[in-house]
């Protein structure tokens, strides 16, 4: 049984993160826009004819309509805590390439039809857009997503409270321990450990109202039990959580641990908020 606790908010992390990339993209396309004004005027200027700034706003509208899509977009993504699937990312890009596609003709064929002298038909800026635009679009509406999912990718595990040992999958719990009771060595079943505790140069396994020892330190005991219903309650004891029984108050902030056995553990109160949060996820050993 995996332990680990963060104070953290879960997905506080990738949201604080994810809520940065619209500015970034919203910026790379504002940016763009402006080039692609200044590439035309370059050009009209190389190649000797007239550069209007009406018609060249006029064709750049297929820049500026990025942002209201791309708002929709992440308003999309965010509703879904910034881990769509793979999927509906594809979905979402695709669903905003055809609108950008359709629309861009339909807003030039408007605004030409109304303040221009002629009119640009909406077929023939179809098939310009498609031809001219269509990697564009691509590539500009899959940024977000994109990013967005490398963010949230990146999360970093959450930090164990105190007494709670590291989260390591790849380590599963062994089902027995060799331990030694005078010369002799013998197994341990870990499930029927009740609490670990040091006995310098050794440490202390309790089970059934008996104490074998082993050669070492709680910190290796720690990395050894690793993720598991085990958890540091003091600075000298490990307690196993599902034979807890019961806990008392010593009224400074300290508990006595009752274990299935009858014995008892002192709980540091420096411990004791990791401790009644992990309890409450125990299975209790039946008796």
């Amino acid at each position: 049984m995996a332990i680990a606790y963060s104070s953290a908010l879960p997905g506080q992390f990738i949201k604080t993160k994810a809520e940065r990339v619209p500015r970034l993209v919203f910026v790379i396309i504002a940016a763009i826009t402006t080039v692609a004004l200044v590439q035309d005027v370059v050009e009209a200027h190389v190649h000797a004819f007239p550069f209007y700034l009406s018609e060249a706003l006029l064709f750049k509208t297929t820049w500026l309509l990025f942002l209201p899509l791309l708002v929709v977009q992440w308003y999309c993504l965010k509703a879904s805590g910034y881990t769509a699937s793979s999927g509906k990312r594809i979905l979402l890009i695709m669903v905003a390439v055809v609108l950008h596609a359709c629309l861009v003709p339909l807003m030039i064929w408007s605004i030409s039809s109304l303040l221009f002298d002629h009119t640009y038909h909406y077929s023939g800026t179809l098939q310009y857009t498609l031809s001219e635009d269509l990697v564009k679009l691509l590539v500009g509406y899959s940024l977000l997503p994109l990013l967005m999912r490398k963010t949230a990718d990146a999360k970093p595990e959450p930090a164990p409270a105190p007494g709670a040992l590291p989260v390591k999958h790849d380590n599963p719990l062994p089902e027995r321990i060799i331990v030694f009771n005078g010369k002799v060595h013998l197994p341990l079943s870990v499930a029927d450990i009740e609490y670990i505790s040091a006995e310098t140069p050794y440490i202390a396994f309790h089970a059934a109202g008996k104490t074998y020892l082993q050669t070492g330190t709680l910190k290796s005991i720690q990395q050894q039990l690793d993720g598991k219903p085990f958890l540091r309650v003091h600075k000298s004891a490990i307690v196993h959580l599902q034979h807890v029984r019961a806990y008392t108050s010593r009224s400074n902030g300290d508990y006595d641990l009752t274990l299935s056995s009858g014995a008892e553990v002192r709980l540091s109160r420096s411990f004791a908020a990791a401790f009644k949060q992990a309890l409450a996820g125990a299975t209790p050993v039946k008796l």
